[in-house]
């Protein structure tokens, strides 16, 4: 929150319209595997509101996700394994 810029969030669907409010990052570091990726401009929800000031998270989300990573991350990376059999993610640079 210290280093972002308010924001808001919107997420359409069949259901509805779901908006929230949210913190522009002007850059993120992630660290998958032995790689390392930096993303710009990164939007971060926090899953709050925007008009009601309550919790409103997408049905697809349970409360116990740490968040969601786009294809946008993974593309900065040389080579991406997913293991779903030992439940591991691993980012090779290039």
């Amino acid at each position: 929150m210290a280093v972002g810029t308010p924001d808001s969030l919107r997420v359409a669907g069949v259901g509805g319209v779901n908006s929230t409010r949210a913190y522009r990052l002007p850059y993120k570091e992630f660290c998958i595997g032995n790689g390392e990726a930096v993303l710009d401009s990164v939007t971060v929800d926090t899953g709050i509101g925007l008009h009601t000031g309550g919790e409103e998270s997408p049905q697809y989300l349970g409360g116990e996700e740490d968040g969601t990573l786009g294809l946008d991350l993974l593309e900065q990376f040389r080579t991406v394994i997913l293991n779903l059999e030992e439940m591991y993610l691993n980012g090779m640079p290039y």
